[in-house]
């Protein structure tokens, strides 16, 4: 399951991640209104769509008074937006995000995705910025940074300090950008999720602070189902090499709660839901 932008940052908001006043709009008129709704004089207008690379396909465009959002919303709303991850035939735009402007200082990537090989989640930054963050990674490698986090340990405060001095941040951003990266994990795993991608922007002095404003795409993929999906691999390929028992899963009619019948080889025990980590983890003993 993938969330919209205005989806996603409700649930940042949720957890006290700090992002920009927006609101969502299915028509021109609606986007105009949102836009005298959150006052001042410049805004964002994103077409909410499942794929990246918007802002180079005309998906995302600035507006400096309320006419030209009205125009940007409808210029996108009913049309099929064409990125380079949504192939020829591109997405349909339904609806879109007004968001307040902001005057931005600097722009940092930031996302949170799980690591397979290594079985832990991967707390990725770069200080190049999100929207060519692909290009990044493959002509300048060395502009991304990474930590590895174990799921028994959680995001460990020296990793988002040293992820923190790699950005160039000080003083006061290094806590700013610690709280921000704990409740970023905190949320990635409460929710079982795959993919968290957003982008931290700071805003140009007086404020001067680091996480003034937490914007960006707001990319987030929900896991719950491939978790259980998971399960029931795993309790398949066990029964089939080992039998059924002592391993052996078992879900109640609700999947909130996991019995295990016997021990894991690695002599783990979960009484109760594990995390989605915690089943990656469980495949690596196998």
């Amino acid at each position: 399951m993938n969330l919209h932008e205005y989806q996603a940052k409700d649930v940042f908001r949720s957890y006290g991640i700090p992002v920009p006043a927006g609101k969502v709009a299915a028509s021109a008129e609606e986007a105009a209104a949102a836009a005298r709704a959150l006052g001042g004089a410049v805004w964002v207008v994103k077409a909410q769509v499942h794929a990246g690379g918007r802002g180079k396909a005309g998906g995302v465009k600035l507006a400096r008074d309320v006419e030209a959002v009205r125009a940007a919303a409808a210029d996108m709303l009913g049309k099929r937006l064409v990125t380079a991850q949504t192939g020829p035939e591109g997405l349909p735009v339904e609806r879109v995000y007004v968001e307040s402007g902001s005057d931005i200082a600097r722009e940092i990537y930031l996302s949170l995705t799980l690591n397979r090989e290594r079985a832990r989640v991967a707390l990725i930054a770069s200080a190049a910025g999100g929207m060519d963050i692909e290009e990044v990674a493959h002509k300048t490698p060395e502009k991304i940074l990474s930590a590895a986090i174990h799921p028994a340990a959680g995001l460990q405060a020296y990793q988002a300090r040293e992820l923190a001095f790699g950005l160039g941040l000080s003083g006061a951003q290094i806590t700013q950008f610690q709280s921000l990266t704990q409740a970023l994990y905190r949320l990635y795993v409460d929710k079982d999720l795959r993919t968290l991608v957003a982008e931290s922007r700071g805003e140009a002095p007086p404020a001067g602070a680091f996480a003034t404003r937490f914007c960006g795409g707001g990319d987030l993929a929900a896991c719950r189902a491939s978790l259980w999906a998971a399960l029931d691999a795993a309790g398949a390929e066990l029964a089939a090499t080992q039998g059924p028992d002592p391993t052996a899963w078992r879900a109640d009619a609700t999947g909130e709660r996991i019995r295990f019948a016997g021990f894991m080889p690695n002599t783990m025990r979960w009484a109760n839901r594990p995390t989605f980590q915690q089943v990656v983890q469980f495949g690596s003993h196998r």
